[in-house]
């Protein structure tokens, strides 16, 4: 299932289930909080996370490039 598809599934509920949904989301959240990414990942924090990322240091290096010229 997909965040959306989750998303419209919590919006169909009843406003007090959204809100039950709501503080155990809240509940888990506060069990398991979010590493920094550096943490998560260690000796691996430079490789990139996702081909945007990719596509943007590309395009940084061909403008430096082309700066050069």
């Amino acid at each position: 299932m997909t965040i959306t598809e989750l998303v419209k599934k919590i919006e169909s509920l009843p406003q007090r289930q959204q809100e039950e949904v709501e503080e155990f989301v809240d509940f888990l959240a506060s069990r398991h909080p979010v590493r920094s990414r550096r943490s998560a990942f260690g000796k691996y924090i430079n490789v990139p996370a996702s081909s945007d990322d990719f596509a943007r240091r590309k395009s940084e290096e061909i403008e430096l490039e082309d700066r050069k010229r």
